[in-house]
């Protein structure tokens, strides 16, 4: 955790440039600057057409993989070493080793404490 943005926490992953704005939403007291985080973002929170509204993450994705699901398609991304999973409009042209920015509110991206050890649960 890097710090605040208003009402918003900074985080980066380390050994990448990413860095996401996210909302805290464990037990009090909220992280401190330093502290070990997870940030939780849901499939259906990543959209691929930039939303209206304050606190966008915007990141340039490549696609790893996409599957047709009926009502959506799933589709990876690749990010530095990470992966994202979202769910996209099954009509969005997509194609493999493609880049494409996409887009996060900061409202989605639910941050969490990162346990202290493998016998404490998450908040």
């Amino acid at each position: 955790m890097e710090g605040y943005d208003g009402d918003y926490i900074i985080i980066s992953v380390p050994g990448s440039g990413i860095k996401l704005r996210g909302i805290y939403i464990g037990r009090a007291p909220s992280p401190k600057p330093g502290d070990k985080v997870y940030a939780i973002i849901r499939p259906e929170d990543v959209r691929l057409r930039k939303p209206e509204g304050p606190g966008l993450n915007e990141l340039k994705a490549k696609l790893d993989m996409e599957m047709f699901r009926g009502e959506f398609k799933e589709a990876r991304f690749i990010i530095d070493k990470l992966k994202l999973m979202a769910y996209v409009d099954p009509d969005d042209k997509l194609s493999i080793g493609e880049e494409h920015f996409v887009y996060i509110k900061a409202s989605d991206v639910k941050i969490l404490h990162k346990p202290t050890n493998e016998y404490e649960q998450p908040d």
